[in-house]
C-alpha cells in the first residue's frame, strides 16, 4: 500500500510545487512511479505464492530500499532510480530536507529487512505482524474517534430547535449573507486570536509554556455557545457546519502534535539551554507575530512558511537549542508549507470567498462616504446610504472610523444582528455571549451580539469608556 501511495503522489493535485518536488522535499519522475509499482505488485505476488517467497521478497526488497536511503543520505543520490549514473555526488549531509528526501526508503526497507531476517518464525511471525498491525490500526481508529469527539458532542448537545427569521431585509437577496455566519466567523478567529496569544507567550517564554489544551478547550467550548445562539438566527447551514468542524478537528490535532513536541523533547532542549534564550528562540518568536499579524487579513495558506524555514537555517548557530529549532520548527513549516499548496489549490478550483459586503448608513453625507478608504457609494435609499465596504479586519478598522465620524448602521449584508469581540481586565461583561481569558495578555476575551442599529453606539461608548475593566474592541464579525 506505501508503494503504490508513494507512485500515485505525482497525480494528487497539490502535493507538487513549480519544481516538480513532492511536498517541496523530493522529485519523483514515471521511472520511479514504474518502480514503486513494480515493488508494490512483487510484494503482493510474494505474499500470495508461499511464505518463503515472502520472505525472500521481504530480504531483497528491503536491502536495496535500505542500501537506497543509504547511499542517497551520503550522495544526494539513489541507485535504484540510476540517478546516481547522471548526477555527480554531492557529498555527505545531515540536513533537513536529505534526511526527509531519503527516510521513506530507510524506513521502509529497514523495517522489511528487518521483518525477513528476524521476525522470521513461522506461523508465529504472521500472527505477530498481524497483531502489531491490528493494534496500530485500532489505536489510529481511537484517535481519529477522539479528535471528531469535540465535533459530534456539539452537535448532538449545544444545537437547539432552530426558529425562523422574522427580519425583512432591505438589501436584494444577492447582497444577504447568512446571519449565523456572524457567530460561525469567530471559529476561524479563535484559530487567529490562538496563534497571536501563542506568539505573545513565547515573546518572553518558551512554547511549553502556552496553554495548548486551553487553546484547544476555548475552541470547541466557544463553538457550543454560539452554536446554541446561532438557533434564533436561522442555524447553522451545513456547507458553514462542516468547514467549521474540519478546522477545530485540524486545530485540535494540530495542537496536540506540537503539544506533545514541546511538552517533551522541546522542554528538553530548553532546559538544557539555560535561561538565556537562543538566536532561534527570538526568531521564531518573530516569526509567530508576524504570522498572527498576516492572518488578520489573509487565509493562513498564503502565508510563506518556505521563506521562515528557510530563515531558521540561515540563522541558526552551533548551539543545541538553535538546532533542535532549525529541525523541529524547519519540519513544522515544511509540513504546513505542503498541506498550504493543497489548500491553496483547493481554494482556487472552488473560489474565494467574497471579499466585499454590502450595508445601509445614515447619518453621514455622500461625500463623507466617498472620501472613506476602500468604500463605494452604491445608491440613496430610504433608509440611508447603500455603500459596499471590504471584510475582515478592514471593516472593523472601518466602522469604528464611520462610528466616529456619526454614522449609523441600518443594515449590514441583509442582517439587522451582529458580534464582536472585545477585551477587558473583567472576567465577564454584560450581554456577553462567552467570556474566557487570554493566553500572555492577563485579560479576558468577550463575545458580544448585538442589533446593528445599536452597533454605532455600542461602538462610541466603548471608545468613549475609561477604567481597568472598560471593554476594547477587538474584531466585529462580518459574515
Amino acid at each position: 500500500m506505501a508503494l503504490l501511495v508513494a507512485a500515485s503522489l505525482n497525480y494528487i493535485p497539490g502535493l507538487t510545487d513549480e519544481n516538480g518536488l513532492a511536498f517541496g522535499i523530493f522529485a519523483l519522475d514515471p521511472f520511479d512511479d514504474a518502480l514503486h509499482v513494480v515493488s508494490a505488485l512483487w510484494a503482493l505476488s510474494a505474499a500470495l505464492i508461499s511464505h518463503r517467497a515472502a520472505k525472500i521478497f521481504l530480504v531483497i526488497f528491503g536491502a536495496l530500499y535500505l542500501a537506497d536511503g543509504i547511499f542517497g543520505i551520503f550522495t544526494a543520490y539513489g541507485f535504484l532510480d540510476l540517478a546516481i549514473f547522471s548526477n555527480p555526488s554531492e557529498g555527505f549531509s545531515l540536513s533537513v530536507p536529505r534526511i526527509l528526501a531519503n527516510l521513506p526508503h530507510i524506513g521502509l526497507g529497514g523495517f522489511a529487512l528487518f521483518a525477513g531476517l528476524k521476525l522470521d518464525r513461522g506461523r508465529d511471525v504472521i500472527r505477530r505482524l498481524f497483531k502489531w498491525t491490528l493494534r496500530l490500526v485500532l489505536l489510529l481508529v481511537v484517535l481519529v474517534i477522539g479528535l471528531l469527539m469535540p465535533a459530534g458532542y456539539n452537535e448532538l448537545a449545544c444545537i437547539p430547535k432552530t426558529k425562523d427569521a422574522t427580519y425583512t431585509a432591505i438589501l436584494p437577496p444577492e447582497h444577504h449573507r447568512s446571519e449565523a455566519r456572524t457567530l460561525m466567523t469567530y471559529p476561524e478567529w479563535h484559530i487567529v486570536h490562538a496563534y497571536d496569544d501563542y506568539a505573545q507567550v513565547i515573546s518572553t517564554g518558551d512554547p511549553h509554556d502556552f496553554g495548548y489544551l486551553q487553546a484547544i478547550g476555548g475552541f470547541w467550548s466557544s463553538l457550543c455557545e454560539l452554536s446554541f445562539a446561532s438557533a434564533d438566527h436561522g442555524g447553522m447551514d451545513w456547507e458553514t457546519k462542516r468547514m467549521v468542524y474540519v478546522i477545530g478537528v485540524s486545530f485540535t490535532a494540530e495542537l496536540l502534535a506540537k503539544a506533545a513536541y514541546e511538552e517533551t523533547l522541546g522542554r528538553a532542549a530548553a532546559w538544557q539551554r539555560g535561561e538565556d534564550r537562543a538566536p532561534l528562540d527570538e526568531l521564531s518568536a518573530d516569526q509567530a507575530r508576524a504570522y498572527a499579524a498576516f492572518l488578520q487579513q489573509v487565509p493562513w495558506f498564503k502565508w510563506d512558511f518556505d521563506s521562515d524555514r528557510e530563515d531558521l537555517l540561515t540563522n541558526a548557530t552551533d548551539q543545541f537549542r538553535d538546532v533542535e529549532r532549525a529541525a523541529a520548527l524547519g519540519t513544522e513549516y515544511k509540513i504546513k508549507a505542503a498541506y498550504a499548496r493543497v489548500i491553496g489549490n483547493a481554494v482556487e478550483q472552488v473560489g474565494p470567498d467574497e471579499l466585499t459586503l454590502r450595508m445601509i448608513v445614515s447619518g453621514l453625507e455622500r461625500e463623507q462616504i466617498e472620501a472613506l478608504d476602500g468604500v463605494t457609494f452604491i445608491d440613496t435609499r430610504a433608509e440611508g446610504i447603500e455603500i459596499e465596504t471590504p471584510r475582515y479586519r478592514e471593516l472593523t478598522e472601518l466602522l469604528v472610523q464611520m462610528a466616529g465620524q456619526g454614522a449609523e448602521f441600518v443594515e449590514i449584508a441583509g442582517n439587522d444582528d451582529i458580534m464582536f469581540t472585545a477585551l477587558s481586565q473583567a472576567k465577564t461583561a454584560d450581554g456577553a455571549l462567552h467570556s474566557f481569558a487570554r493566553q500572555g495578555y492577563g485579560d479576558n476575551r468577550h463575545l458580544v451580539l448585538l442589533k446593528v442599529s445599536d452597533l454605532a453606539e455600542r461602538l462610541r461608548q466603548m471608545q468613549a469608556a475609561s477604567g481597568p475593566d472598560r471593554l476594547r474592541l477587538e474584531h466585529i464579525h462580518d459574515y
